[in-house]
């Protein structure tokens, strides 16, 4: 009895790592920021020979396919020396390659290379944050109207005493708008109300300072309540005024006929 209850505990776990071996991610292009954890190297088993670093990230700016998650560790690869050390905070914009049609070489890794060559052209890089920069992130809208929003954001100051905010915002395939921009003397939750815009119409913002931008988000006005009830009742009246017209002008020929 005991050898057939191993057997299937042994057979269930064997499934379940088959199960997870075939499930396979896929590659595709990432943005994100992160903390230098282990200092600029070099190897020629790694993406054809490439300059590397570990890298964990704090924050997400771009995964379609959620590849990545908060706080791991990616060995990032690129081309030329940055000198990168341990401590330093850094944007990565690249490639994760993570599927099965990876280069054999660059399996687990996200490839910082600028690929030219595709089509469409690809200009992946990691570069290292200063640390007198400020960073904004674009915070969801709020008051949301029929023709009016409050958009949101949130500033983290660098090592500069000021920092210049403000918002882009555009209609659905629209031209893009700046909202004016605002000095601000320290970190914090920043706004600005736009008014007189489209019902139940897409838009899309992000906030933005002068040496980074926040991610695009989007919000949908609301409708205009009883914009369709007017028109109908008007309709209705018009109808109602139209028969008793008709009947009136039908009585007096009637009764002129009589006489």
């Amino acid at each position: 009895m005991k050898s057939k209850y191993c057997i299937a505990i042994m057979s269930s776990v064997l499934f379940l790592a088959f199960a997870q071996t075939c499930t396979a991610q896929v590659s595709d292009e990432v943005k994100f920021r992160g903390t230098v954890i282990r200092d600029e190297n070099y190897g020629d088993l790694v993406c054809y020979g490439s300059y590397h670093v570990g890298v964990q990230v704090y924050e997400i700016l771009e995964d379609d396919n959620s590849l990545l998650a908060l706080d791991n560790i990616y060995t990032v690869a690129y081309s030329s020396t940055l000198a990168v050390e341990n401590g330093d905070n850094v944007e990565v914009y690249g490639m994760a390659w993570f599927g099965p049609d990876s280069p054999k070489q660059c399996y687990g890794y996200i490839e910082a290379k600028s690929k030219p060559e595709w089509t469409p052209p690809k200009y992946f890089y990691i570069q290292i944050l200063p640390e007198y920069a400020h960073h904004v992130k674009t915070l969801p809208v709020a008051d949301v109207t029929e023709s009016s929003a409050r958009l949101r954001g949130y500033l983290t100051m660098g090592l500069a005493e000021t920092a210049y905010v403000w918002f882009e915002y555009q209609e659905e395939n629209g031209e893009i708008q700046e909202t004016p921009h605002e000095m601000k003397f320290g970190g914090g939750e920043f706004s600005c109300s736009l008014e007189n815009l489209h019902p139940n119409t897409i838009y899309r913002f992000r906030a933005c300072e002068s040496t980074d931008n926040g991610v695009w988000r989007e919000f949908v006005t609301l409708e205009t309540e009883g914009k369709e009830a007017v028109p109908i009742r008007g309709i209705y009246l018009i109808l109602i005024v139209g028969v008793v017209s008709i009947a009136i002008v039908i009585g007096l020929v009637f009764m002129l006929k009589k006489r």
